[in-house]
């Protein structure tokens, strides 16, 4: 009789034998279900408090159950609550892995119970032995992260029961408790994501528990709602779907709102995001008013500023040409922040015009192909070489005599945008947008001249900029020919070289 030689029971973890499933003597109608099953949870209660000893069995049950699982072999009552009753116990058990063990545990208990309960068959009708255990799941008191884990286990065995499972009233609480533990908010978004899919009755409650996180006062509450619920269930095609759906319900706060168009500019630029899997192209302006981007542009907070200037300038789609609420506003924001103080600051409000000027160069490749363009394209080229005219002349007086460091450093990146070339995916250099759009014969010398005057400035984050600009740009027209873009990397100024050994080095 096998049940009498079994003594660590490790050979549940060979390959499975048919026998299993039999009778083992006559006391056991079946080895796994009325030998091993009792004997492995008898031993993980009088092991409880060798952590090693009750994953070792806990493994050993995983095992008997997904065997059984597998052969969807009906099992008794009394082996369901055995198995339940172990689950109670162990699943916020000290040792982690364990919970996750007995989480596998319950989904193969779940799988046996569903496909042979007739209550669960039957859709008006709930089932008590799942409610049992939905109500021990659902104290709040002792929520964990198995726990959450669990209910999200159940709920997708039962999805038939769901909405007559889990109240309304518990997703409040679950609500509530986004922000407090960073540990649960995974878990807790996980199971609203779930119910949100599934139960559309309850759309409106989930929408409007939403937008009063977004605006809560506790910026852990809001980082928990954006970052940890929407960022990461967007990633689940059928929750991309509700939140396009719900965009406009979702963002419609109140003007008063003190963290309505922080709320207002994250949630956009979420839709724009993820509109490309739904087979969308729009931009910011679909979703909002060039006025709102604008407040958010000169908004106090730096961060409502920054978030405000990425939605402009970025779009999932390279190619979408840059429309004329985009010029107006990007020029407003750069001449207002072009003595940006921060590093950090002006190297993002850069990229984001790195952005731009790609989606310009992009967007035009193709119109640049065509032997003839029609009357509105043509005017979009024209449209791209005025924005970029504006962004030189800008750039160039800001190098002048009496502007400070932060406009000169700002100034020389943006001429750096312009006037060099950028670096492809494959390592080699584009283009320069100049010459992508012509404007190489705008340049004169007095613009060379601005450029000159900057290789004896104070700062040698200066110099350098202005030398690796002068190297790459050609002023076809001076008299004395511009070699500069013959010399390489290493005739980089040291620190402090004067303007005439600058000369020297170009010329």
């Amino acid at each position: 009789m096998i049940c009498q030689d079994v003594t660590n029971f490790t050979l549940l973890l060979s390959k499975a034998d048919p026998s299993w499933s039999e009778p083992c003597c006559s006391v056991h109608s079946s080895f796994l279900q009325d030998f091993c099953l009792p004997s492995l949870v008898k031993k993980c209660q009088l092991e409880s408090s060798n952590p090693q000893l009750v994953y070792h069995s806990v493994i050993c049950i995983t095992r008997v159950t997904t065997v059984i699982s597998e052969k969807n072999v009906q099992i008794n009552n009394a082996t369901q609550q055995l198995l339940l009753h172990l689950i109670n116990q162990f699943l916020d058990y000290q040792l982690e892995v364990v919970g996750y063990k007995i989480l596998d545990i319950l989904d193969n208990l779940l799988t046996l119970h569903c496909d042979h309960c007739q209550d669960c068959a039957a859709i008006p009708s709930t089932c008590q032995w799942l409610d049992g255990l939905k109500q021990n799941l659902m104290d709040i008191s002792c929520l964990s992260r198995c726990r959450l884990n669990a209910l999200c286990r159940l709920t997708t065995h039962s999805q038939k029961q769901t909405r007559l499972m889990l109240s309304t009233e518990f997703f409040d609480q679950l609500y509530a408790q986004l922000g407090n533990n960073p540990a649960l908010d995974s878990g807790i978004s996980a199971l609203i994501c779930q119910d949100i899919c599934n139960t559309y009755e309850r759309n409106s409650f989930h929408v409007q528990m939403i937008k009063q996180k977004l605006l809560s006062d506790s910026l852990e509450v809001r980082s928990a709602i954006e970052k940890r619920f929407l960022v990461k269930k967007l990633q689940n095609a059928q929750f991309r779907h509700w939140f396009i759906d719900n965009y406009f319900e979702l963002s419609n706060f109140r003007p008063t709102s003190k963290h309505s168009l922080e709320a207002r500019l994250m949630l956009t630029k979420m839709a724009v995001i993820h509109q490309k899997t739904l087979s969308l192209n729009l931009g910011w302006a679909d979703y909002m008013s060039a006025k709102s981007l604008q407040a958010g542009l000169f908004s106090n907070s730096f961060d409502i500023k920054l978030a405000a200037w990425n939605l402009l300038c970025d779009h999932p789609k390279t190619s979408r040409p840059v429309c004329s609420a985009e010029f107006i506003l990007a020029k407003q924001f750069i001449a207002s922040n072009l003595v940006e103080q921060q590093p950090s600051s002006r190297t993002q409000i850069i990229g984001g015009l790195r952005k731009l000027f790609e989606r310009m160069r992009e967007s035009s490749r193709q119109l640049f192909k065509k032997k003839c363009m029609e009357e509105s394209e043509q005017e979009l080229i024209d449209q791209y070489t005025h924005f970029l005219t504006y962004f030189l002349e800008l750039a160039f007086d800001a190098l002048g005599t009496g502007s400070n460091f932060n406009r000169r450093i700002s100034a020389l990146h943006i001429l750096k945008l312009i006037l060099c070339g950028s670096r492809c995916k494959g390592g080699a250099i584009g283009q320069p947008l100049v010459e992508h759009f012509n404007l190489t014969s705008w340049l004169v010398p007095t613009h060379f001249n601005r450029l000159l005057a900057i290789l004896d400035d104070d700062y040698e984050i200066c110099q350098l900029a202005a030398l690796e600009i002068a190297a790459q740009i050609n002023f076809s027209h001076d008299p004395l020919v511009f070699t500069a873009s013959k010399i390489g990397i290493d005739c980089l100024l040291p620190r402090h070289q004067t303007k005439s050994f600058c000369l020297q080095t170009l010329f």
